[in-house]
């Protein structure tokens, strides 16, 4: 396998696609909510007084109405005058399945119905069920009950509230970048021990090398000189 060459470059790595986080300014918005159910419960009120009833009151308000829901329950009592006496109230006939309604019943003197002054108590019927029942409290007592829903019709749902921006913010593309492929020089291979290999020819007789000196005069040039005749 070639290994690149001190010239090749490694891939740049892809760029990040950016990504908005939520801010101040973003806003929930929620999905739409289911219509108002059935407003057809009966809401019925048993009191029986104590020895002062004019100082007994009651209440029953209905609490964060859903959309849809037109009737809004908003019913008191007061000004009772039999003592010991059995009063059959009717509430409401019209409660609305999956509202919240909040009944209170009061006395002036803060010392409730039951049982220094009398054994008054009370009972509230939701649809023929027990919904709560006393006498013994003092300035007041509350409670806070939800209508239920038909049996054959199952409870309100709400879709869960989805994030949207207040700003658009222009999605980023991811760039895709060709990987970039090192070229190596080409090495030569050494073959597997299983091919001959030819070595180049060699001559089989060395040529001997002879040194030719250079060839020289066989007449050597006199030395002295040869005095010229003197005349007489």
């Amino acid at each position: 396998t070639p290994e690149p060459t001190a010239g090749a470059t490694e891939p740049p790595a892809p760029t990040a696609v950016p990504t908005h986080e939520p801010t101040a300014g973003d806003v929930a918005s929620l999905a739409p909510t289911a219509p108002c159910g059935p407003c057809n419960v009966t809401l019925k009120l048993e009191l029986f007084t104590d020895d002062f009833p004019e100082e007994t009151s009651w209440e029953c308000v209905q609490q964060n109405a859903h959309p849809g829901c037109e009737v809004v329950l908003d019913a008191a009592g007061s000004g009772y005058d039999q003592n010991h006496s059995m009063y059959n109230i009717m509430v409401s006939e019209n409660l609305c399945s999956g509202e919240t309604y909040m009944f209170s019943i009061m006395d002036a003197h803060g010392d409730g119905i039951c049982c220094s002054a009398g054994q008054g108590y009370y009972n509230l019927w939701l649809g023929g069920e027990l919904v709560t029942s006393g006498g013994a409290f003092d300035a007041a007592s509350s409670i806070t009950f939800e209508t239920p829903w038909p049996a054959m019709m199952p409870p309100r749902t709400v879709a869960p509230a989805m994030m949207t921006h207040n700003t658009t913010v222009a999605p980023s593309a991811a760039t895709t970048l060709a990987p970039t492929h090192a070229t190596a020089a080409p090495m030569v291979l050494a073959e597997s021990s299983d091919v001959a290999t030819t070595p180049a020819p060699t001559s089989a007789t060395d040529t001997p090398t002879t040194e030719t000196p250079a060839p020289t005069s066989g007449t050597v040039a006199p030395t002295a000189a040869t005095p010229a005749p003197m005349g007489w």
